[in-house]
């Protein structure tokens, strides 16, 4: 990626986060997206270049970078002792770290997906290039197409289940979530 692109997609991350702040402050239906784009101080035009509706916004400001994970994963090498559901949910950490520092407003960000049904269908759809990642570092470690695939499913599947359990109490720990559903897995 070039820095232009880089550039870009920055842009476009701490836009949508932005965004995304003055729709919880607002509330989903409380706003259009020209008001949205105003509110963030761009232009109607610049919205609409990075993003095709309010949906997208929110999609793009709860959304890791494609490869995020992948890299995660991939720093916990093949030769350390851990299997691969104890590595992948290692790899899972920095969600973590994000949520025991930011849970409120984390928890608000879940909890407005989980309000509309869409918005949590169109989140799975954008996890897609995610999972395809993880799925190709699990096909290097051995495991054949079937396997990776369904193993980097299920592997973000229980991140989003458990994401959405611990919104909704706020007294959870994600890491305590996590680590059980992962633990359960990897038996």
């Amino acid at each position: 990626m070039n820095l232009r692109e880089r550039t870009a997609e920055i842009m476009q991350t701490e836009t949508a986060r932005a965004a995304l702040d003055v729709l919880l402050a607002h509330g989903y239906d409380g706003m259009t997206a020209d008001e949205l784009a105003k509110a963030v101080g761009i232009s109607r035009a610049t919205f609409f270049r990075y993003f095709g509706s309010k949906d997208e916004v929110i999609i793009a400001a709860m959304l890791e970078a494609d490869d995020f994970f992948e890299r995660r994963f991939r720093e916990f090498a093949a030769d350390t002792e851990d299997g691969l559901w104890a590595r992948m949910r290692r790899a899972f950490e920095p969600t973590v770290l994000a949520a025991e520092t930011n849970s409120e407003k984390l928890r608000a960000r879940t909890r407005l997906i989980q309000s509309q049904p869409m918005l949590g269908a169109r989140l799975r759809r954008a996890r897609l290039p995610q999972i395809e990642r993880l799925a190709a570092v699990l096909e290097e470690e051995g495991l054949t197409d079937i396997q990776a695939h369904a193993m980097a499913t299920a592997a973000i599947a229980v991140l989003d289940y458990c994401w959405s359990q611990w919104a909704r109490d706020d007294e959870a720990s994600l890491r305590s979530i996590l680590d059980e559903a992962f633990h359960f897995m990897g038996r």
